[in-house]
Protein backbone atom coordinates (compact mmCIF):
# COMPACT_ATOMS: atom_id res chain seq x y z
CA UNK A 1 0.00 0.00 0.00
CA UNK A 2 1.32 3.43 -0.86
CA UNK A 3 2.02 5.90 1.88
CA UNK A 4 0.50 9.35 2.21
CA UNK A 5 3.29 11.70 3.14
CA UNK A 6 3.05 15.32 4.23
CA UNK A 7 5.92 17.72 4.72
CA UNK A 8 5.15 21.01 6.46
CA UNK A 9 6.67 24.21 7.74
CA UNK A 10 4.41 26.10 10.12
CA UNK A 11 3.86 29.30 12.04
CA UNK A 12 1.03 29.73 14.54
CA UNK A 13 0.13 33.27 15.58
CA UNK A 14 -2.46 35.08 17.63
CA UNK A 15 -3.82 38.34 16.28
CA UNK A 16 -6.31 40.95 17.42
CA UNK A 17 -7.01 44.61 16.99
CA UNK A 18 -4.77 45.27 19.98
CA UNK A 19 -1.82 42.93 19.31
CA UNK A 20 -0.36 40.35 17.01
CA UNK A 21 2.40 37.93 17.91
CA UNK A 22 3.91 34.61 16.87
CA UNK A 23 3.15 31.97 19.51
CA UNK A 24 4.72 28.96 17.77
CA UNK A 25 7.09 28.74 14.82
CA UNK A 26 9.03 25.79 13.48
CA UNK A 27 10.83 25.17 10.20
CA UNK A 28 11.94 21.66 11.30
CA UNK A 29 15.63 22.35 10.77
CA UNK A 30 16.60 19.40 12.95
CA UNK A 31 18.83 16.40 12.29
CA UNK A 32 16.99 13.62 10.46
CA UNK A 33 15.17 11.43 12.97
CA UNK A 34 12.31 11.56 15.51
CA UNK A 35 10.85 15.03 16.07
CA UNK A 36 10.27 14.55 19.80
CA UNK A 37 13.95 13.86 20.52
CA UNK A 38 15.38 16.51 18.22
CA UNK A 39 17.56 19.20 19.89
CA UNK A 40 15.41 22.08 21.22
CA UNK A 41 12.26 20.60 19.66
CA UNK A 42 9.05 21.95 21.27
CA UNK A 43 7.09 18.85 20.20
CA UNK A 44 6.08 16.09 22.62
CA UNK A 45 4.39 12.75 22.03
CA UNK A 46 0.61 13.01 22.27
CA UNK A 47 -0.68 9.53 21.35
CA UNK A 48 -0.10 6.66 18.94
CA UNK A 49 3.06 4.73 18.18
CA UNK A 50 5.82 4.93 15.56
CA UNK A 51 7.82 8.16 15.82
CA UNK A 52 6.89 11.14 13.65
CA UNK A 53 10.07 11.88 11.73
CA UNK A 54 12.04 14.83 10.41
CA UNK A 55 13.72 14.35 7.04
CA UNK A 56 15.62 16.96 5.02
CA UNK A 57 14.33 19.78 7.25
CA UNK A 58 10.71 18.68 6.77
CA UNK A 59 8.30 17.02 9.16
CA UNK A 60 6.91 13.89 7.52
CA UNK A 61 3.40 12.73 8.48
CA UNK A 62 3.04 9.19 7.19
CA UNK A 63 0.57 6.35 7.44
CA UNK A 64 3.50 4.08 8.26
CA UNK A 65 3.99 5.93 11.57
CA UNK A 66 1.00 6.62 13.80
CA UNK A 67 2.44 8.96 16.42
CA UNK A 68 0.67 12.26 17.15
CA UNK A 69 2.67 15.20 18.50
CA UNK A 70 1.74 18.55 19.98
CA UNK A 71 3.47 21.78 20.97
CA UNK A 72 2.22 24.41 23.40
CA UNK A 73 1.33 27.90 22.21
CA UNK A 74 3.21 30.65 24.05
CA UNK A 75 0.91 32.71 26.24
CA UNK A 76 -1.86 30.11 26.22
CA UNK A 77 -4.46 29.06 26.98
CA UNK A 78 -6.46 31.38 24.72
CA UNK A 79 -9.94 31.68 26.17
CA UNK A 80 -13.27 31.81 24.37
CA UNK A 81 -14.45 34.76 26.47
CA UNK A 82 -12.17 37.18 24.62
CA UNK A 83 -13.76 38.05 21.23
CA UNK A 84 -10.56 39.79 20.07
CA UNK A 85 -8.49 36.58 19.95
CA UNK A 86 -7.88 35.01 16.54
CA UNK A 87 -5.49 32.09 16.15
CA UNK A 88 -3.80 31.69 12.76
CA UNK A 89 -1.70 28.84 11.45
CA UNK A 90 0.34 28.84 8.26
CA UNK A 91 1.59 25.60 6.72
CA UNK A 92 3.96 25.23 3.80
CA UNK A 93 3.13 21.72 2.71
CA UNK A 94 3.55 19.15 -0.03
CA UNK A 95 1.59 15.93 -0.37
CA UNK A 96 3.98 13.42 -1.85
CA UNK A 97 1.27 10.86 -2.61
CA UNK A 98 -2.52 11.32 -2.61
CA UNK A 99 -3.42 7.62 -2.51
CA UNK A 100 -4.69 7.56 1.09
CA UNK A 101 -5.93 11.09 1.64
CA UNK A 102 -9.71 10.67 1.46
CA UNK A 103 -11.10 12.59 4.40
CA UNK A 104 -7.90 12.66 6.43
CA UNK A 105 -7.13 15.44 8.91
CA UNK A 106 -3.59 16.15 10.04
CA UNK A 107 -3.70 19.22 12.26
CA UNK A 108 -5.85 21.14 14.70
CA UNK A 109 -5.63 23.36 17.76
CA UNK A 110 -6.32 21.59 21.04
CA UNK A 111 -7.55 22.99 24.32
CA UNK A 112 -7.38 22.28 28.05
CA UNK A 113 -10.39 19.97 28.37
CA UNK A 114 -10.18 16.18 28.30
CA UNK A 115 -12.43 13.22 27.50
CA UNK A 116 -15.81 13.90 25.90
CA UNK A 117 -15.36 17.65 26.37
CA UNK A 118 -12.03 17.81 24.51
CA UNK A 119 -11.98 21.05 22.57
CA UNK A 120 -10.52 21.13 19.09
CA UNK A 121 -10.38 24.02 16.64
CA UNK A 122 -9.55 24.44 12.95
CA UNK A 123 -9.22 20.77 12.01
CA UNK A 124 -7.34 20.74 8.70
CA UNK A 125 -8.16 18.04 6.12
CA UNK A 126 -6.71 16.76 2.88
CA UNK A 127 -9.27 14.95 0.77
CA UNK A 128 -10.07 13.59 -2.66
CA UNK A 129 -13.72 14.64 -2.32
CA UNK A 130 -15.07 17.86 -3.86
CA UNK A 131 -17.66 19.19 -1.39
CA UNK A 132 -18.17 22.49 -3.24
CA UNK A 133 -19.49 21.52 -6.68
CA UNK A 134 -19.42 17.72 -6.21
CA UNK A 135 -17.58 17.33 -9.49
CA UNK A 136 -14.98 14.54 -9.51
CA UNK A 137 -11.53 15.46 -8.30
CA UNK A 138 -9.03 14.71 -11.05
CA UNK A 139 -6.95 11.56 -10.65
CA UNK A 140 -3.74 12.21 -8.76
CA UNK A 141 -5.06 15.44 -7.22
CA UNK A 142 -6.59 16.44 -3.88
CA UNK A 143 -8.24 19.31 -2.00
CA UNK A 144 -7.80 21.06 1.35
CA UNK A 145 -10.65 21.69 3.78
CA UNK A 146 -11.22 23.06 7.28
CA UNK A 147 -13.59 21.99 10.05
CA UNK A 148 -14.60 23.96 13.12
CA UNK A 149 -14.12 21.21 15.70
CA UNK A 150 -13.94 17.57 16.71
CA UNK A 151 -17.27 16.78 15.03
CA UNK A 152 -15.89 17.73 11.60
CA UNK A 153 -15.81 14.94 9.03
CA UNK A 154 -15.30 14.85 5.29
CA UNK A 155 -18.72 16.24 4.34
CA UNK A 156 -20.44 19.35 3.01
CA UNK A 157 -20.11 21.17 6.34
CA UNK A 158 -16.40 21.65 5.87
CA UNK A 159 -15.00 24.83 4.43
CA UNK A 160 -13.18 23.78 1.27
CA UNK A 161 -10.96 25.67 -1.16
CA UNK A 162 -12.56 25.21 -4.60
CA UNK A 163 -9.37 24.12 -6.33
CA UNK A 164 -7.85 20.74 -7.17
CA UNK A 165 -4.24 20.56 -5.97
CA UNK A 166 -1.37 18.53 -7.39
CA UNK A 167 0.72 15.99 -5.51
CA UNK A 168 4.44 16.83 -5.17
CA UNK A 169 3.68 20.57 -5.37
CA UNK A 170 4.31 23.01 -2.52
CA UNK A 171 1.38 25.09 -1.25
CA UNK A 172 0.88 27.52 1.61
CA UNK A 173 -2.28 26.86 3.61
CA UNK A 174 -3.40 29.45 6.18
CA UNK A 175 -6.11 28.82 8.77
CA UNK A 176 -7.87 31.04 11.30
CA UNK A 177 -9.76 29.94 14.39
CA UNK A 178 -11.77 32.30 16.60
CA UNK A 179 -12.36 30.68 20.02
CA UNK A 180 -15.19 33.09 20.84
CA UNK A 181 -17.29 32.00 17.84
CA UNK A 182 -15.84 28.53 17.24
CA UNK A 183 -15.45 29.31 13.51
CA UNK A 184 -12.54 28.12 11.33
CA UNK A 185 -11.51 29.63 7.98
CA UNK A 186 -9.00 28.49 5.37
CA UNK A 187 -6.96 30.24 2.63
CA UNK A 188 -4.70 28.81 -0.07
CA UNK A 189 -1.55 30.73 -1.06
CA UNK A 190 -2.99 34.02 0.22
CA UNK A 191 -1.42 37.47 0.02
CA UNK A 192 -4.14 39.29 1.96
CA UNK A 193 -6.85 38.35 4.43
CA UNK A 194 -9.41 39.47 1.84
CA UNK A 195 -8.25 36.79 -0.64
CA UNK A 196 -10.59 33.90 -1.48
CA UNK A 197 -11.30 31.72 1.54
CA UNK A 198 -13.81 29.23 2.97
CA UNK A 199 -15.35 28.94 6.45
CA UNK A 200 -16.66 25.70 7.94
CA UNK A 201 -20.23 25.28 9.14
CA UNK A 202 -20.01 22.06 11.18
CA UNK A 203 -21.29 22.33 14.78
CA UNK A 204 -17.81 22.22 16.28
CA UNK A 205 -17.24 20.86 19.78
CA UNK A 206 -19.68 20.55 22.65
CA UNK A 207 -17.87 23.21 24.70
CA UNK A 208 -16.36 26.56 23.91
CA UNK A 209 -12.66 26.08 23.10
CA UNK A 210 -9.90 27.28 25.40
CA UNK A 211 -6.88 26.51 23.25
CA UNK A 212 -3.32 25.89 24.37
CA UNK A 213 -1.46 23.82 21.77
CA UNK A 214 -1.18 22.79 18.13
CA UNK A 215 -1.59 19.08 17.43
CA UNK A 216 -0.17 17.36 14.35
CA UNK A 217 -1.65 13.94 13.84
CA UNK A 218 -2.73 11.05 11.67
CA UNK A 219 -6.33 9.94 12.31
CA UNK A 220 -6.63 6.61 14.17
CA UNK A 221 -8.60 5.05 11.31
CA UNK A 222 -5.64 5.53 8.98
CA UNK A 223 -2.90 4.15 11.21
Amino acid sequence: MKKALLAITLVAAVGSAARASVVLSDTFTYPDGPIISAPSSPWVAHSGTGSMMVSNNMLVVSRSRGEDVHADLAGGPYVDSDPSIELYSSFTMVISNDSDTIGTYFSHFRGTNTGAATDFGARLFVTTSNTVTHAPVAAGMYRVSIGNGAAATNDDLLGQIDQDLSANTTYTVVTRFVPNTGLATIWLNPSFITDANATASDPGTAVAPTLQCLLLCLPPELR
